[in-house]
């Protein structure tokens, strides 16, 4: 770059803190390693079909495993109710 203004892209940056700001979540993020793609989308298809998603079934079973109180092991669908949805998503 020589003298002058810099590009409008460098100008559209915004600070490091800035960009930690833009980034934030409401709770702090937790990550697992080692899922494959396929368990994650069947996983995502029954959650749906209980209506939930994956954070409110990891997070119930996280309260079940540790014995929280009035904690209850989330309830699956049936198998077929969750590939019939998926199914139609993919059509």
């Amino acid at each position: 770059m020589t003298g002058g203004k810099p590009p409008a892209t460098l100008q559209a940056m915004t600070n490091g803190e800035e960009r930690r700001r833009q980034h934030r979540h409401r709770h702090k993020q937790r990550a697992l390693r080692g899922i494959d793609d396929e368990l994650v989308n069947d996983f995502d298809a029954a959650a749906r079909t209980a209506s939930s998603d994956r954070s409110g079934i990891t997070k119930a079973l996280w309260e079940w495993y540790v014995r929280r109180d009035g904690a209850e092991l989330p309830k699956r669908p049936d198998e077929s109710d969750w590939r019939k949805v998926q199914q139609e998503e993919q059509t």
